[in-house]
């Protein structure tokens, strides 16, 4: 039995036991990792086109860009058959004039404001608001457990798309820094469309999810070697914008360069670190804020992370904030849009995303990453 045993059994069992333990230690850890990471959702519609996209962006408040209500009003000077605009906030008088004189030649002129400020908007109009149309008309319109309306666009002649990470507002016109992109590329301003005529119809926040007609990943537009993704919320798991941030991230091979008023969502602080644990550099650009939880207040102080703080203050007060949320993956894709990297943010919020490949808008990015890093450091 003995003699058996050793001839036989001995060696398949070292050789079994060995492979237990290759697969314990090395194999199924990484076959867990890989099942964390989020699936990367399927876009419902994609075009290839023959001529290259059209874009234009600039940074407000940085040297030398125009001024966003300043674009906006010279826009809406040259419409000639409608304006469709979605924005959270409203308190541009400039831009009310703007409007008043653009209803007067005629032009059709619908606003979606969040709920929480469409008051303040109405009482701006005055009296001769209409035949402007403002809405909600009222709250009690909108389905139960909605979160914010928090877009930032306008649709110009149903031709142009102006899409901003500012509102509508004074102080963020004269002090804020975010992105304004302008297109007229059809195949992207037809998505917008479709998301105006949802937002006018009632279809707010987690309403949207119950429609057949509604998508989180719209979009990706094909355009030689270039790609570009339209992304809404909310969303759901893998299929939201959390879930193509989370996907961007584990993308990252050297570097993530971050541009954020703050970051609240604990799957991306976790995502973060954990491509910060193989190696990757992350750079975080953002906000000085006086009221951190314990986990930012932890992500921020680890030492894998190197975070700069913009401290433009004044009487202790931030006088610029940055009001965008900007990811760029190895120098190579940006990703950019509305949403605060927040639970809300992505699960409930009206919001919108890009992420793309086209070189204009990366290096466009990595000019404004290096910049703005330039003034953090100089003051």
């Amino acid at each position: 039995m003995r003699i058996f045993w050793v001839k036989y059994l001995y060696k398949p069992l070292v050789f079994f036991f060995f492979l237990s333990l290759f697969l314990g230690i090395f194999l199924i850890p990484k076959i867990i990792s890989i099942l964390q990471v989020p699936l990367q959702a399927v876009p419902y519609s994609q075009v290839s086109l023959s001529v290259p996209l059209d874009f234009e962006i600039f940074f407000t408040n940085t040297a030398s860009s125009p001024k966003y209500i300043d674009t906006l009003v010279s826009a809406i000077d040259l419409s000639v058959t409608s304006i469709d605009m979605a924005m959270y906030s409203f308190n541009s008088k400039e831009l009310v004039e703007a409007l008043k004189n653009a209803s007067q030649r005629g032009v059709d002129i619908t606003l979606v404001i969040n709920h929480d400020h469409v008051k303040r908007a109405r009482e701006l109009f005055g009296e001769s608001y209409f035949p402007i149309k403002i809405l909600p008309e009222k709250k009690s319109n909108l389905p139960k457990h909605t979160g914010s309306m928090h877009h930032k666009f306008v649709l110009i002649d149903g031709e142009t798309l102006i899409a901003s990470s500012l509102n509508a507002t004074d102080i963020q016109n004269d002090n804020d820094i975010g992105y304004v992109l302008v297109t007229k590329t059809p195949e992207i301003v037809q998505e917008y469309i479709m998301e105006f005529s949802r937002l006018e119809s009632g279809l707010w926040g987690l309403a949207k999810i119950d429609d057949i007609n509604y998508h989180p990943f719209s979009k990706i537009v094909y355009a030689g070697d270039d790609y570009f993704e339209i992304w809404w919320s909310p969303g759901l798991e893998s299929n939201s914008i959390r879930g193509r941030i989370l996907s961007a991230i584990e993308s990252a091979e050297t570097t993530l360069q971050i541009i954020c008023w703050q970051i609240t969502d604990q799957q991306i602080m976790d995502a973060l670190l954990s491509k910060a644990r193989e190696g990757v550099e992350i750079h975080v650009i953002m906000d000085q804020h006086p009221f951190l939880s314990d986990e930012m207040s932890s992500f921020m102080k680890n030492p894998l992370v190197h975070v700069d703080i913009n401290e433009d203050t004044v009487d202790g007060s931030l006088k610029s904030f940055i009001h965008e949320h900007v990811l760029i993956v190895d120098g190579t894709s940006v990703l950019f849009g509305t949403n605060n990297w927040s639970n809300r943010g992505a699960l409930s919020n009206d919001e919108s995303i890009f992420y793309t490949n086209n070189k204009y808008l990366v290096n466009m990015y990595l000019n404004h990453f290096s910049s703005l890093l330039e003034t953090i450091l100089s003051r």
